[in-house]
């Protein structure tokens, strides 16, 4: 699965260029990946790829490893 368009979506949360995110970004190492902004990215991935994402789920997902790896097991192609 390619990460671009997770990264689009990142971009848009965080004010940042695709780009300008590192393919294993996580919230501990990007500029802008606070709580505030991680329930904001939460949202819009519901929104963009039509999934449901549980509260404590949002928890686990602060990588974009790990957003990855969800959005594909929930059967969703983000290319």
């Amino acid at each position: 699965m390619s990460a671009d368009s997770i990264k689009k979506v990142m971009g848009e949360i965080f004010g940042l260029a695709p780009g300008e995110i590192p393919d294993h970004a996580t919230m501990e190492g990007l500029e802008g990946w606070d709580s505030l902004n991680q329930m904001e990215l939460m949202l819009a991935i519901e929104i963009t790829f039509g999934v449901r994402i549980s509260t404590a789920r949002m928890l686990e997902l602060v990588s974009l490893d790990a957003i990855c790896g969800f959005l594909k097991s929930q059967g969703v192609d983000a290319e």
